[in-house]
């Protein structure tokens, strides 16, 4: 090895491996390496006659659906990516059908338990369906995106976040592990829950759901229907709820550790009690009471934060 080739063998390492403490990382380097990935994209058609049901399970990758037309089929691309060669060409979709209203797709990566997680193969999925199509979607380390959906949506993640824009139909979204759950312009009724992350609703017109057990929950109600309910309980978090002036809605609002705030008018309801320092502090942290004339149902509890209701 001549003396030149030694000198630039050592200035490319010192330039690959020569980083800030904060950035020596094996992560970052890992991230280096598997930019040598190979790829693929598979694009096909399915039939399914509307109004139908699509359910899409990946273990590890995003699922992204766009609702764009009202034809009787969809198009899904997989773009697959692995750092082997080998398990690149192992990766398959599999199909199932129970008859021509409900189609399911599956990621079927390598049985390879040795795999390392960033050996591990993934695959994004882009999905256009009829806009009627009702969702079962279901990612381990993913997330799940949905657009103009007017089917119900039901979205389940392990380690990833929910993001459903403009949706019609009734929701039912799920993390297990620590991601958050975005929803906007949603006007059907939305059951969200997280078990650490944070749980942001806007421009919801139906009945709402949300449950959080370390995050902040943050609703913002565009109409809330006279037998409806807006219920938001979180364990370690803030509660946000933005009330249109005319909402008429008995509420009970209650912070362990935290106080109660209100920019609505609120008529407390009647009780008896001694008027003392236990008092005072109860009441900062509890209230019963109605907004307007009542009728709908308002439940907010945290175990440690502050619940604000705001006007929208």
């Amino acid at each position: 090895m001549t003396k030149k080739y030694y000198l630039m063998m050592c200035v490319w390492c010192m330039t690959v491996f020569t980083v800030h403490p904060a950035q020596r990382t094996p992560q970052r380097l890992s991230t280096w390496f598997n930019k040598q990935a190979h790829e693929d994209v598979v694009t096909r058609e399915y039939s399914l006659e509307q109004p139908g049901t699509l359910t899409v399970t990946n273990p590890y990758g995003t699922i992204t659906i766009k609702a764009e037309w009202n034809q009787n089929s969809i198009i899904a691309s997989a773009k697959k990516r692995s750092p082997s060669l080998e398990h690149l060409g192992s990766i398959r979709i599999d199909e199932q059908r129970t008859g021509k209203h409900d189609l399911a797709l599956s990621v079927v990566l390598p049985a390879n338990k040795e795999l390392a997680k960033k050996d591990m193969p993934t695959v994004n999925l882009d999905i256009v369906v009829p806009v009627k199509t009702q969702l079962k979607l279901a990612t381990t380390h993913g997330a799940i995106v949905t657009d103009n959906v007017h089917g119900n949506v039901w979205a389940t993640t392990t380690r990833g976040p929910i993001t459903l824009d403009n949706t019609k139909g009734m929701i039912v979204a799920e993390t297990h592990d620590n991601a958050h759950i975005k929803i906007t312009q949603a006007q059907g009724n939305v059951k969200a829950t997280t078990l650490k992350g944070g749980i942001h609703i806007h421009d919801a017109k139906g009945s709402i759901m949300a449950s959080t057990e370390k995050g902040p929950i943050e609703i913002h109600c565009k109409h809330v229907p006279a037998i409806g309910k807006v219920c938001a309980h979180a364990g370690t978090g803030n509660i946000h709820v933005h009330l249109p002036t005319n909402t008429n809605a008995e509420l009970q609002a209650r912070t362990d550790r935290g106080c109660v705030m209100s920019d609505h008018l609120i008529t407390v309801k009647p009780f008896t009690t001694q008027w003392n320092r236990q008092t005072w502090k109860k009441i900062r942290k509890e209230v019963y009471g109605t907004l307007g004339t009542g009728e709908a149902q308002i439940d907010l509890r945290c175990r440690s934060g502050n619940i604000t209701i705001a006007k929208k």
